[in-house]
This record gives structure tokens, sequence and C-alpha cells, in this order.
């Protein structure tokens, strides 16, 4: 046998174990990539580490990606390639970033090819699902329907996410003319996120008007969903309240005569959209005391939009002559923060009764006639004058009459036309008469109440004497004449009109007056003035009788008439 067989089998056998043992071996950690859920428009960044565990040099010389979905798989910043791991060395490593473009489940190979003769080619398998944020609410729309003003409602709207990839709320904005008066009491910090699957975020909205009648608004909520973005909620609403109006807004009593009273009346009503509630009312001010409530209403008192307004009834009392005032203050749930103030105001005053002239003096009036006289009432106070009573009182009040006094009580303002009255003066005997008229008012001065108004007047009459006062001519011849006179005296305290002389009897025919003045004939009363009157006896000169006498028939001063 030759003996160099065994030796070049030995070599042999040694160098392909060498060989075998000094090999490069190529291995990956992971030796897959699963990225899960990553939402459109966002991407996913993973690595994975080349390790050589062979005995030799392992060269990678080519990083693909292939697949169906190659195109949303990148390598971010790859190595230089080729490159060399030592044995047991591991690479840098290697990122792989994943974009969806599309909805669903993506796969890809990232392929290593490297000098390991065994496995020259290494598929790592990419995989991932390309998802989206789907933002959710509640409610479209926030319809807090009708708030009172100065108040606030809340409502709630939940958000979730029906996708499969985070939701980010990146912004909560409201817009729209009245959105200052919509806020969110709970907002969270920008942004937040809600994960699949999370339970949904509640958001309070509150709805405070500022001033009455329909708003709206719009929340505008922001986010990563791609088709959503963003999504709004209409809110609506209605601001509500009570408004007073008072009417009038001052209450003017003017004049009010002291020691009496004036009502005046104000309605308050509602104008606003929701009912009125009356809490209190009061009156205050220094000179409150004089006016008071008539008949309060009970408390409080509501009042419906466009309802009738409700009457209150204040009266004015004053006690002394000067002005006076006060404030109604009225309490409501108008939000107006202030009560309504309604002043009060008047002046006591006082009636001044005064009479013009302030005597009636009828002076001389003939027993059996009339005078009448006239007088002016006039008010010279602030206050209306009110005549209760008018009487005439003394000793001669038979002798005196109101002509026309009006209807009592007589009422007369002050400023107005005086009131005339007249009285008449009808003297039943002579002599001087006196009396007075006394007329009761509301007039406050007591030297003026009751009012004396003195009236005096003379009743006269004439007293016609003859002096004789008979004419006797005896006997006398018929166909004869003989005359005989007498004096006419005025004795009386009137002046005496003799306006016609006669005679008057059986045998007028045979006497007669042969003087007289010219009518009408004047005596002044009291006067020494005389008048001689001569009658003349004519004897009938047809008489069978001459011894026939013919007397004046009567007594002296027959026949003469006195008008007066």
């Amino acid at each position: 046998m030759n003996k160099q067989i065994p030796f070049f089998v030995t070599f042999v056998l040694f160098f392909a174990a060498q060989t075998m043992w000094a090999q490069p071996g190529i291995a990956v950690n992971p030796s897959s990539i699963n990225y899960g859920n990553v939402a459109l428009g966002a991407d996913s960044t993973q690595s994975l580490v080349i390790t050589n565990n062979g005995t030799d040099d392992l060269i990678v010389s080519a990083l693909n990606i292939v697949g169906n979905n190659s195109n949303q798989f990148t390598l971010v910043n790859p190595p230089t390639l080729p490159f060399l791991l030592a044995a047991s060395q591991s690479s840098s490593p290697v990122k792989v970033k994943f974009t969806p473009a599309s909805l669903g489940n993506k796969v890809a190979i990232l392929q290593i090819l490297s000098n390991d003769p065994v496995l020259d080619t290494l598929n790592v398998g990419l995989s991932g699902v390309g998802t989206q944020a789907d933002i959710a609410l509640s409610a479209d729309t926030l319809d807090f329907q009708s708030v009172l003003l100065n108040s606030g409602k809340n409502l709630a709207v939940n958000i979730s996410n029906a996708g499969g990839a985070d939701l980010i709320i990146t912004g909560l904005t409201f817009s729209g003319a009245n959105a200052p008066e919509f806020r969110i009491t709970n907002s969270p910090a920008l942004p937040f996120s809600i994960k699949p699957g999370d339970p949904p975020l509640t958001l309070i909205v509150q709805f405070s008007p500022q001033t009455r009648g329909e708003k709206s608004a719009t929340l505008a909520i922001s986010s990563n969903d791609p088709d959503e973005n963003p999504r709004t909620i209409v809110l609506l609403g209605t601001g509500i309240a009570p408004q007073i109006v008072v009417s009038p807004d001052t209450l003017n009593f003017a004049k009010v005569l002291v020691d009496g009273d004036s009502t005046l009346n104000l309605q308050i009503s509602n104008s606003g959209n929701s009912d009125l509630s009356v809490n209190d009312l009061a009156i205050i001010g220094t000179d409150n005391a004089f006016f008071v409530l008539v008949s309060p209403p009970a408390l409080p008192i509501v009042i419906s939009p466009n309802s009738p307004p409700i009457s209150l009834s204040l009266k004015f009392s004053p006690t002394t002559e000067r002005p006076f005032s006060a404030f109604l203050v009225i309490s409501s749930d108008d939000p107006n923060p202030l009560p309504v103030n309604i002043p009060l105001k008047g002046s006591g005053v006082h009636a001044q009764i005064s009479v013009t002239p302030a005597q009636l003096a009828f002076g001389n009036v003939l027993v059996g006639a009339d005078s009448i006289l006239s007088f002016q009432i006039s008010n010279t106070g602030e206050g209306p004058l009110f005549i209760n009573d008018a009487v005439i009182v003394g000793n001669s009040r038979d002798e005196y009459s109101l002509v026309d006094l009006p209807e009592l009580p007589i009422k007369i303002n002050p400023g107005v036309t005086p009131l005339s009255v007249r009285i008449q003066f009808s003297p039943a005997s002579e002599g001087l008469k006196n009396a007075f008229l006394t007329l009761t008012s509301n007039d406050p001065d007591g030297s003026d109440n009751p009012l004396f108004l003195p009236l005096n007047g003379i009743a006269v009459k004439p007293d016609l004497t003859p002096t004789p006062d008979s004419l006797a001519f005896g006997r006398q011849l018929v166909g004869t004449e003989a005359q005989l006179s007498t004096i006419i005296r005025n004795q009386g305290t009137a002046d005496l009109r003799i306006d016609e002389a006669m005679i008057v009897g059986v045998s007028t025919n045979e006497f007669e007056i042969t003087s007289f003045a010219a009518f009408p004939v004047i005596l002044r009363r009291l006067s020494n003035a005389e008048y001689n009157y001569t009658v003349r006896d004519l004897t009938g000169v047809d008489s069978l009788d001459p011894t026939r006498e013919f007397p004046v028939d009567g007594a002296a001063g027959e026949g003469f008439t006195n008008t007066g």
C-alpha cells in the first residue's frame, strides 16, 4: 500500500471542514415588520437589524422592496451599498417607513441580497393597515330653546372615533353672529386624541344669552378626519327675558288742597318675551308718608307677555302748603340690574276766597219795591275753592234774598272768571236794614271761613200831608163860585212824586182845581217845599134850590196819586 494516501485524505477532509466552517450567515431581527393601523396621510417607521452570524464576512449587496404595495413602504436613509459585516457583526438599524395611500391591508417584501451561500436573498415581510380617523358626533344640532338672559343652559355633545386611526382634535371654534353667547364649559387642552374603541369624549356647551331674541352660531371641530374636517354643530337658542314698562314715568299730582287728596294711576306692562314678576312696591323718600298705594295688590304680581297692563292707584294727601316729592320703587325680575324708580311729586295748596265789593250798600229803597246788586266771588289761592253754603243772617235777613245762586257746592278754580251773584233787597218797612251773607268754603283761613258780606239798605216811603186836610166851602149860592187852598207837603223819607190830581165823587162837576204845578211834581223827602193848590166851588146855576151846599167829598188829599 502507498503510505501517501492517508495524508491526502486527511488533507482533503481538513480542507472540506475548514470550507464548511468559514462562511457568512445572514440573519435579521425582526424577521418581519407589522405596522398595524396607520392613518391615511400619516406614516409609521420601524427598524430591523441585519446580523452576520457566520464565520466569514457578510456582504450585503442590495435592499429592495417588492410586492403589490411596495410603493407604500420606503427605506429611510438606507445604508450605502454594498456594505460588509464581519462575523458576529450587526448593522445599524435599517429603517422602513409605511405610508398608506388607501384604506385596507397593505403588504410588501424587503429583499436583502448578500453573499450568504445558503440564503443569498432574505425576504422580510412588511405588513400594515391603511386606516383613517372618523369623527362621529352624538348630535349635529344643539337647540337650547328658551333661556333667560343672564343665565345659562348646558347641553352635551359626544365626540367619538368611528375609524381605525387615532382621532386627533386640533380645534374647537365658535363662529357666527351670536358666537360670544355660546361656550364650552369643560374645554380640554388641544390637541387631544381619541383612539379607536375609546369611550366618547363629552363636551358641555353652554348658551348664555345677553339680549332677547333668536340666536345662532356654529361650533367647528377641527380634526385629522380626512373627509370631515371641520365637523360642524349648529347651535340654536332664544334669549328670553321680561321687560318692565311703566307709564307714565312720572306721577305729578300738581296742586292739591291741603288736607285733601288726589289719586293718579299708572300702568305696568311687560314688553318682553317671558313672564314678568313684580316682587316689591315701595315708596321711599323724605315725603314718602304723604303718598300711598290705594288697595295695593298682593305680591308677587305676574304679568305675561302681551297681556293687558295692571293698574296701580296712588294717593297724595298734603298736610301743609309746600312741595312734596318721593319715589315709587318697583322691583321685578327684569334682568336690568336697577329697579324702576317713578318720581312722585305734588304741592299742597290752599283755596283763598275773595269777594268784591266788600259790602253791598243798597242805599234808599222804597218800601214794597225791590233793588238788586251783584258781587263777585273769586279764588285768589292756588287750590280749587268750594263754596259749601250761602246763608243770609241778621235782623233784617228776611228782607234780603239770593237771586241766582248756583246749586251748592260751587267750585271755583284758581284764575278763572269770578262767579257773579245777585242779592235782592225787598224792604217791608221803613228804616235801616242790616244783614250779612255768610259764605262757608274750604278756605282754611279762619277769618275768611265763613266769610261775612255786609248787606245794608234804607227802606223809605213818601208821606203826602195836606194842610188843611179838608176844604169846607160852606153855603154857596147857586151860580156863584168860591176858592179855597190847601198846602201839600212830603213828610216821608222818600221823594214824593205827584203825577196827577183830580176830583172824584158824585159832584165832581161842581168842583175844579184852579192851580197846580205841571205834572209830574216831585216833593223831596223831608223837605220844606210846599205846593198851594186852589179848589174852586162852582154852584150849579140850574139848581132849583138856591140854598144847596156842595161839600168836597172825602178827606183832603183824596184824588192825589203818589206813584213814588
